[in-house]
C-alpha cells in the first residue's frame, strides 16, 4: 500500500500530525473532527488515487500521457479525492481548487515562520514531499478609498510611499492613537524603524500594488498577478502544463507533485527542496540538479536548494535541516542601521560549524544615498562583529530592497534615487573591505518600477516571485536565485520558511577547494610589458608598495595609476611558464622561501631562475589564474578584498573571483580624440554603428570606411590599459549584452552605466594593432569566423590568436573626427568676425537681406545685425553660422567642393554645406573648415580685406586670408 500524499486529508497519523505533508497543527483538529469517518474514507481514497496514479504513471512511461488534457482531468480527480475523504462539497470545489493541497496555509513567510507551529512538523526535503509551497495570503479586494499608489503590506493593511497606513477592508487610516505600542512595533517611531517582519508575525509578504489587485478583481485574469505575486484567495489551476519532450526528467517531479502518485526513485528528484504549487519544479539538466518554470524552461542548472531565515524561525536545528537536504542558507543579518537580527550570530555560527554554505542579507530602509551609505557601514560592522569575512561566504551579501513603511519617513519611488542608494551602499561596503560579494535582492514588481534601472538590474541576482514562471527579464548575472515559495516546511525549522533555487544559467566549472588549475588550458602572451589587473574590480592592479626596490617587498593591490610600480615584464620560459619582473625594480615575483601553504608571502626578489619565480597563465573562463610552477597554487587576494593595500598571497585554487586576474598591455591608446577601429583582416573594413543609430542595443558591424561619426570612437581610460569605447555619433559605449561570458555573446552599444560589461582591456599586438578583452567576460572582441561581408555583426569569443580578433586603432582623418577634436575651441554665442588681414572688415550678409542665396561678403564694421552671427554646435562638434538678421545659415552654394565655390545664406537644413569646424590657431584667430571636405576652408580672395570682398571656400593653406578674429557680443 502506498504512503498517502500530503494532498490527502486522511494522510494525518493517529496523533493528528501529517505524514510528510504540509497540514501542520491544523491537521490535528481536522483529523479529530473527522476521526470516525476516516476509516471508511481512507480506503476509498487510497483505492481511487492509487488507480489514478497508476494509470497516469503508465501513460507517462509509455509516452501516451496527454498533458494537454490534464486540466479537466485533474479537476475531477481532486474533487473525487476530497469527496472520498469525507470533505463535504469538495466535488463542487474541485474544478476551482485545481491541485492546491487541501488544508494548506494561505500565508507564507519572507524569512519568518508562523508562531506556534510545531518544530519538525515538516517532512524531509527529499523524496516525495515535493509539491512545496502555496501563495501568500493576498487580499482579494481593496477598499476603493485607498490611493492607487499604495501597496498591500499585509493581509489587512496597505501603505503609501509617505508612510500612511490604511485598513484594507474599510480604507480607514491606521494610526497609533489606539495602540501606540503595537503601531510602533509594526511601523517604528520617527527615529527608529520596526522589524519589517513584525507586522505579519514573521511571515513573508511581498508588497503588492493595490492596482494589481483591483485589475484582477475586475477581470477574468489568472491568479498570477503582474507584479509577480500570487493572490492567496485564488488557487492555481492544474491545467495547461506544457512540457518539452527533452525535459522528461523535469516532468517526473512535477507529475508527482500534481498527481500525488506512488513514490518514485530519488534520482527523479535530484534537488533538495520542494516544488511550488504553481508548477515551478526541480528536475535535471545536463546531468545536474536544475530548476524549471512550469512550462519546462530552465531557470538554473547546477542548482542548490537554499533557504533564507531570520530570528522569526527561532532556534533552528541546523543539523536536522542539513539532514533534510538544505544545501545553503541566506541569513538575515539585520535591517536599517544598527539593527541586528537576534539570531544572526547563532545562525552564522551553526552554518560555519556544520559546513552549510551561506550568505547574508540586510533589509533596507534607505530613502537617500546618505542613509544607504550608513546602512552599508552598519552591514560591514555587523559582519565583523559576527566574525564573517568574504572568504566565509558562499553566497553574496544581499541588499534587500522592498517597499518599506516607516513612521514619519517617505519611501522613494524614483529609480534615479534608488540608483544612487544602491551605488552608495556598494561604496560603503567596498570601503569596509566587503566589495567583492555584493548583490541586490528584490521582487519582480519593484524591480520593474522603483528599481527599474539597468545598473540596479545588473547587480540583482536574487528575485522573489511566487508563481509558475520567473517573469523578471532583467537578470543578467549568470549566477541567480529564485525565491519561489514562502511556505516551505523543513525538519528542524519552526513553521514556514522561504525556499529558493540558486544556480547558473550557463554551466560553470565547480568552484571547490579541489580545483586543479594545472589541468586548465595554458595561456600564452607575447613577451612584453603588462599590467596585472584584478578581474572583479578592474580599477585595481598588482603593485609594489611605493615603488620599492628592495628584495622581500610584498606584493599588494592598489588603484590604477599607470606607474612603473604596476608594470611587469613577462618573459616566456621553455616550459611555457613566465618570469614576471617589475619594470621599476627589475625584480621577479617570487614565492617567499619557495614555501607553499595558504597565505604564503608573495614578494619581489632578484631574478634567480628558481621555480618559485616561474608562473603559468591558466584560463579561468572569465579571466586568468597565475599558477606557481611549485604546484597547484595560485595568486590570491587576501580575504577576497580588492581594496588598496590588500596583500597578494599564495593560496590553494578555489575558483573564486579573488584568484582571477586580467592581463593588459602597457602600450597606451590615445584618449579624448576620435579614432578609427579597422579590422585586422582588412583595413578597408571598420567598426560601424548601423545607419548611425543612437539606440541602445544597436549592434556594431563591419562596414567600408566613409569617415562618418558612426565609424568614429573615443577611448576613455578607467583602469591600467582598461578603456571604455564610445561611439562618436551616439555617445553610447561598446557593451557585452547582459555581461555574458559565453562564446558568441552579443556585442552592442548601450548607454554608460559603469558596468564591467562596458570595460575593455587592451592587449597590444604590434604596430597599432590591439586585441580587446571584455573586463567581465574575459573574451576577445571578435569578427565571427573572420567574415568580411559588409554588415557582419561583432561578438565575443575565446582567444584564438586569429586576425579576426585584431583591430587597428588609428587617428581618423575626416571632418567628423576633426569636429570632435576641436569641439571646444569656440563657444556657442553671438559674434562678429573680422578678417585677420584687416579686422576692421567683418563677415557680412549683403544688405541684411532675408532672400535665399544672398551673398556673403566683407564690409566695414558698422554694428548692424547683418554682421552678427549666432554660433551653435551639434552633437558631433560641428558649428553652424546663423545670421541674426535673417535667421538663415552660412552655406556653400550647391554643396560644391571646388576651389572658389561661393558662400551664401540659405535656410537651415542640417546639411554638410552648412557645417564647419572651428579651429583655434596659436595666434588667437580661427580657421573655419568645411564639413564637405577638410581641405576646404572659409577664405577671402587673395587675402585682400575691403568692402564687397567676396567670401568663398579655398584649399586650406594656413594663410591670413583663411583666419578670422572672433568678437563676442
Amino acid at each position: 500500500m502506498r504512503k498517502l500524499g500530503k494532498n490527502d486529508p486522511s494522510a494525518a497519523g493517529p496523533s493528528g500530525n501529517p505524514s510528510g505533508g504540509l497540514l501542520g497543527s491544523a491537521g490535528t483538529a481536522r483529523h479529530e473532527a473527522r476521526k470516525r469517518r476516516i476509516t471508511v474514507a481512507a480506503t476509498a481514497a487510497i483505492t481511487l488515487v492509487t488507480v489514478s496514479a497508476t494509470i497516469a504513471a503508465a501513460g507517462f512511461l509509455t509516452g501516451s500521457f496527454d498533458f494537454s488534457a490534464r486540466g479537466k482531468d485533474m479537476a475531477s480527480i481532486t474533487a473525487a479525492r476530497r469527496g472520498a475523504s469525507g470533505d463535504t462539497g469538495a466535488a463542487q470545489r474541485g474544478a476551482q481548487d485545481g491541485s492546491r493541497p487541501s488544508g494548506s496555509p494561505g500565508q507564507g513567510g519572507r524569512s519568518g515562520g508562523t508562531a506556534g507551529s510545531t518544530q519538525g512538523s515538516g517532512g524531509s526535503l527529499k523524496g516525495n514531499n515535493n509539491s512545496g509551497s502555496h501563495p501568500q495570503d493576498t487580499p482579494s479586494r481593496v477598499a476603493s478609498s485607498i490611493p492607487g499608489n499604495a501597496v498591500v503590506i499585509s493581509r489587512s493593511m496597505a501603505a503609501t510611499p509617505d508612510g500612511t497606513v490604511y485598513d484594507i477592508a474599510t480604507g480607514a487610516t491606521v494610526s497609533g492613537s489606539q495602540d501606540p505600542g503595537q503601531y510602533s512595533r509594526y511601523f517604528g517611531t520617527d527615529t527608529a524603524p520596526a522589524d519589517p517582519l513584525a507586522k505579519t508575525g514573521g511571515k513573508s509578504f511581498l508588497p503588492v500594488p493595490v492596482e494589481d489587485i483591483r485589475d484582477k478583481v475586475g477581470s477574468d485574469a489568472p491568479a498570477e498577478l503582474s507584479s509577480g505575486h500570487q493572490q492567496g484567495s485564488i488557487a492555481p489551476a492544474a491545467a495547461s502544463v506544457s512540457l518539452k519532450s527533452q525535459d522528461a526528467a523535469a516532468a517526473v517531479p512535477l507529475l508527482r507533485s500534481v498527481l500525488s502518485t506512488a513514490p518514485l526513485p530519488d534520482k527523479a528528484l535530484p534537488a533538495a527542496l520542494q516544488n511550488n504549487s504553481y508548477g515551478a519544479h526541480w528536475g535535471q539538466y545536463n546531468g545536474t540538479p536544475a530548476f524549471f518554470s512550469r512550462n519546462g524552461y530552465l531557470f538554473a542548472q547546477q542548482a542548490k536548494g537554499v533557504i533564507d531565515v531570520s530570528e522569526w524561525q527561532k532556534n533552528i536545528d541546523w543539523a536536522a535541516a542539513k539532514r533534510a537536504g538544505v544545501e545553503g542558507a541566506i541569513i538575515r543579518i539585520g535591517y536599517g542601521v544598527g539593527n541586528a537580527d537576534k539570531k544572526a550570530q547563532y545562525n552564522i555560527s551553526e552554518c560555519k560549524r556544520l559546513g552549510i554554505p551561506f550568505g547574508v542579507y540586510i533589509y533596507s530602509y534607505a530613502s537617500d544615498s546618505g542613509f544607504a551609505y550608513n546602512e552599508g557601514a552598519s552591514t560591514a560592522n555587523l559582519l565583523k562583529r559576527f566574525g564573517v569575512s568574504e572568504r566565509d561566504l558562499s553566497y553574496p551579501i544581499y541588499y534587500d530592497l522592498e517597499a518599506w513603511t516607516w513612521k514619519g519617513h517617505t519611501r522613494s519611488t524614483d529609480p534615479a534615487v534608488y540608483e544612487k542608494i544602491v551605488s552608495s551602499w556598494y561604496s560603503a561596503m567596498g570601503a569596509a573591505g566587503y566589495g567583492n560579494k555584493l548583490s541586490v535582492y528584490s521582487y519582480t514588481s519593484y524591480l520593474n518600477s522603483a528599481l527599474n534601472r539597468p545598473s540596479i538590474h545588473q547587480k540583482t541576482s536574487w528575485v522573489a516571485q511566487y508563481g509558475s514562471t520567473m517573469t523578471f527579464t532583467g537578470l543578467s548575472s549568470n549566477f541567480r536565485g529564485w525565491q519561489y515559495a514562502s511556505d516551505g516546511r523543513i525538519n528542524g525549522i519552526s513553521g514556514n520558511v522561504d525556499i529558493n533555487a540558486f544556480g547558473y544559467k550557463d554551466a560553470v566549472r565547480p568552484a571547490s577547494t579541489g580545483l586543479d588549475v594545472t589541468r586548465l588550458p595554458q595561456v600564452t602572451v607575447p613577451n612584453g610589458l603588462y599590467y596585472i589587473n584584478v578581474r572583479q574590480n578592474d580599477t585595481m592592479s598588482v603593485d609594489i608598495n611605493k615603488g620599492s626596490l628592495s628584495n622581500g617587498q610584498a606584493l599588494q593591490l592598489y588603484h590604477w595609476n599607470n606607474a612603473t610600480a604596476q608594470q611587469f615584464r613577462f618573459t616566456c620560459q621553455n616550459d611555457g611558464s613566465y618570469v614576471i619582473t617589475n619594470v621599476n625594480s627589475g625584480k621577479a615575483i617570487d614565492v617567499s622561501g619557495s614555501r607553499t601553504y595558504n597565505n604564503a608571502k608573495i614578494q619581489q626578489w632578484e631574478v634567480n631562475g628558481a621555480a618559485a619565480q616561474k608562473w603559468f597563465i591558466r584560463d579561468a573562463g572569465n579571466g586568468y589564474y597565475l599558477q606557481s610552477a611549485l604546484g597547484n597554487w595560485v595568486l590570491d587576494m587576501t580575504n577576497g578584498s580588492s581594496a588598496n593595500f590588500t596583500p597578494v598571497k599564495l593560496y590553494t585554487p578555489n575558483g573564486l573571483e579573488a584568484q582571477k586576474f586580467q592581463i593588459a598591455s602597457v602600450n597606451p591608446i590615445s584618449t579624448g580624440t576620435a579614432m578609427r577601429i579597422s579590422s585586422g583582416i582588412s583595413s578597408r573594413l571598420v567598426m560601424d554603428i548601423p545607419s548611425g543609430s543612437r539606440d541602445n542595443f544597436a549592434r556594431p558591424q563591419l562596414y567600408t570606411w566613409n569617415g562618418g561619426s558612426a565609424q568614429l570612437f573615443t577611448f576613455r581610460q578607467v583602469g591600467n590599459s582598461v578603456y571604455t569605447i564610445a561611439n562618436l555619433n551616439s555617445g553610447k559605449l561598446i557593451d557585452v549584452d547582459k555581461n555574458r561570458s559565453a562564446n558568441g555573446s552579443v556585442v552592442q552599444q548601450y548607454q554608460s552605466n559603469g558596468n564591467e560589461a562596458q570595460h575593455w582591456h587592451a592587449r597590444w599586438l604590434g604596430g597599432n594593432r590591439y586585441g580587446f578583452i571584455g573586463s567581465g567576460s574575459g573574451k576577445f572582441l571578435d569578427d565571427p569566423a573572420g567574415n568580411t561581408a559588409l554588415g557582419t555583426k561583432l561578438q565575443i569569443w575565446q582567444d584564438t590568436k586569429a586576425t579576426a580578433q585584431q583591430w587597428e586603432v588609428a587617428h581618423a582623418d575626416s571632418p567628423a573626427a576633426l569636429a570632435y577634436q576641436h569641439r571646444n575651441d569656440l563657444a556657442d554665442g553671438v559674434y562678429t568676425f573680422g578678417a585677420a588681414a584687416n579686422p576692421y572688415y567683418r563677415l557680412d550678409l549683403n544688405g541684411g537681406s532675408p532672400v535665399d542665396g544672398t551673398n556673403i561678403q566683407l564690409w566695414q564694421a558698422n554694428g548692424v545685425t547683418a554682421q552678427d552671427w549666432r554660433i551653435t554646435h551639434d552633437a558631433e562638434g560641428f558649428i553652424t553660422f546663423t545670421s541674426v538678421a535673417s535667421g538663415k545659415a552660412l552655406d556653400v552654394a550647391g554643396s560644391s567642393t571646388q576651389r572658389g565655390a561661393n558662400v551664401q545664406q540659405w535656410p537651415l537644413n542640417g546639411a554638410a554645406a552648412q557645417k564647419w569646424v572651428a579651429v583655434r590657431n596659436s595666434n588667437g584667430t580661427y580657421t573655419f573648415i568645411s564639413a564637405l571636405d577638410t581641405s576646404r576652408t572659409l577664405d577671402i580672395p587673395n587675402g585682400i580685406a575691403r568692402n564687397y570682398a567676396n567670401v568663398q571656400i579655398w584649399e586650406t593653406n594656413g594663410a591670413p586670408a583663411q583666419q578670422w578674429r572672433a568678437y563676442r557680443k
